[in-house]
């Protein structure tokens, strides 16, 4: 029997039956697993290897998509590259009476969406998983494939228990066709699509990060956001306390803050606002899991890392989420940015040592000079040398009266903090807008970039709030010296808040005026996250307009390190 066939029994996806239909003349179809908007799942047995393998079928009723058919190979041919321990491996693909297949590796301990059905997952348990599913993810995207459609039923699981990512091969493949449906006639994927997929923006590995985000969110309170949204709307108007979209934690008090955060931050409406790379999520969520073990490496060699524009955490833009439909509101890129940039290396010794060039013998006449000189111009130098350390120590003396050596001068000696994401606060009566689309800018380590606060009629933010604030997570209590802040105009005034969990703040100190390179001091105490609370603006060249001329703009921000 053929495939064109299986319509009808014994391939019928009501029947269970297979006959004896065989792919690439090995492969027998035994049972089927689960049916697919694009492909059909089936349970094989390879009768070379005498194993039990899995194949996806492109559904019949596409195989005349050629579009379709082509993006289903060539995504087959580049998802067999992926070897890592926490991705389905690709064994075989080929082609059945027209219609592509791609035969997978065997797992049988179901997926998420089967855990899903029971309720609720355990906060370290999701953790744990999530941080298995950024593994996969951070592998795949070094390699610069994107899956384009993370959802439960592509999480799946060994029978052991171990977490594997399927579908790298046909996620373009689907997107290739906006109408298909599910086998119930519902779209699923739509619930875990990032905002910008809606607007025609292709997707990208934050846009797989933001699905990922969705479905952790799903795993801790048993919906997705839209659906929490909705019935939070249901509820009542949204106010500071109570946003559209509730967290995790606010539905479920046990999720610890950091998990709360993480997830937050990767489910930021703006693709720049997010985690910029899964390694940057991984390391959030895995001291989170428990003690469960963390991912072996690839088993094979991987790109080498290079370092993007953009810094790989996220720039997140307010500390709850938002949307009304999908949540906006923590990079990126990739492993935590630093602004201080990557540690350089040693070059590695060479097969000999070079040759250390021998100082002159001295000659008889130099020896006896020294002998004989030497008694008066040693003391001589002793002297000169001693009153020279004299004069010049005077302005060290003198930094503790009248500050000779500026704090800023000292601070920035300290080395820089590596920053986990950047972030804006607007609280209301603000829209929770503050430009987001240029946070990145004040962590990228580029003087020419800058991050600005939205235009305002007056210096005193159009007396419409007390103030904006951009801050930094640190991914973990740290205590600084200080806070480097390079602007592209000083006179400004702000001042320094610090939270602990990134909800709730500090009260605002007393406002200082800033310099263009000014470094505020903070003699408080170890915090997660650090705030720059500006209170005053002033007219900054290159933005804002002749009606709203009064704006702040930061060229970049740098926590320092505490002695």
């Amino acid at each position: 029997m053929d495939l064109d066939n299986r319509q009808a029994a014994p391939l019928n996806p009501s029947s269970g039956g297979t006959g004896e239909v065989k792919l690439a003349g090995r492969y027998l179809l035994t049972s089927r697993i689960a049916p697919g908007r694009l492909a059909d799942f089936w349970r094989c047995e390879d009768e070379v290897l005498g194993r039990p393998v899995a194949a996806k079928i492109l559904r019949q009723q596409l195989v005349s998509d050629s579009v379709i058919k082509r993006l289903f190979r060539k995504e087959a041919v580049a998802a067999a590259r992926l070897t890592h321990s926490n991705i389905v491996s690709v064994f075989d693909t080929g082609e059945h009476d027209g219609a592509p297949f791609i035969v997978m590796e065997y797992l049988g301990g179901g997926s998420l969406r089967d855990r899903l059905a029971k309720g609720p997952l355990d906060p370290e348990e999701v953790a744990g998983l999530g941080a298995d599913a950024c593994a996969a993810l951070g592998h795949a995207h070094k390699l610069g494939i994107v899956h384009g459609n993370i959802r439960p039923e592509n999480v799946l699981f060994t029978e052991g228990g171990h977490l594997k990512v399927s579908d790298f091969a046909i996620a373009k493949a689907a997107l290739a066709n906006p109408r298909l449906t599910d086998p119930d006639g519902t779209f699923s994927s739509s619930a875990y699509a990032a905002p910008e997929l809606a607007s025609g923006s292709g997707p990208d590995a934050r846009s797989d990060l933001y699905a990922l985000a969705v479905i952790l969110y799903e795993c801790l309170v048993g919906v997705t956001p839209p659906a929490a949204a909705r019935a939070a709307a249901a509820s009542g108007p949204p106010s500071e306390d109570k946003p559209r979209t509730p967290s995790p934690k606010d539905l479920r008090p046990e999720v610890s803050d950091d998990l709360d955060m993480a997830i937050i931050g990767a489910l930021q409406r703006n693709p720049d606002a997010r985690f910029q790379s899964a390694r940057a999520l991984e390391k959030a969520l895995r001291p989170l899991a428990g003690g469960r073990p963390a991912s072996p490496a690839p088993a094979v060699p991987v790109a080498p890392r290079v370092r993007p524009n953009r810094p790989e955490s996220p720039a997140g833009q307010q500390t709850r989420l938002t949307g009304s439909a999908s949540p906006p509101p923590p990079p990126p890129p990739a492993a935590p940015y630093s602004p201080a940039g990557p540690a350089s290396r040693p070059s590695p010794p060479g097969p000999e040592m070079a040759e250390v060039p021998r100082a002159p013998a001295h000659s008889a006449r130099g020896e006896s000079f020294l002998r004989t000189e030497g008694r008066w111009l040693l003391p001589t130098i002793l002297v000169i040398a001693a009153a020279a350390a004299i004069v010049f120590s005077i302005p060290s003396l003198r930094t503790g009266i009248g500050n000779v050596v500026s704090p800023e001068q000292e601070d920035s000696q300290a080395e820089p903090v590596e920053i986990s994401r950047a972030a804006a606060y607007d609280p209301p009566p603000g829209d929770g807008e503050e430009t987001t689309r240029r946070l990145p800018q004040a962590v990228d380590g580029d003087p020419d970039t800058s991050w600005a606060t939205s235009s305002y009629s007056r210096a005193d933010l159009g007396g419409l709030k007390d103030g904006v604030g951009i801050y930094v997570d640190l991914g973990s209590a740290r205590e600084l010296s200080g806070i480097r802040v390079t602007s592209v105009a000083g006179g400004w005034q702000a001042s320094v808040r610090v939270s602990d969990d990134g909800r709730t703040w500090s009260n605002p100190g007393s406002s200082q005026t800033v310099a263009a390179d000014h470094t505020f001091e903070t003699n408080v105490g170890s915090h997660r996250y650090w705030m720059i609370w500006i209170t005053r603006l002033v007219e900054t060249p290159g933005e804002g307009t002749s009606n709203n001329a009064f704006a702040v703009a930061i060229r970049e921000i740098e926590p320092l390190e505490a002695d």
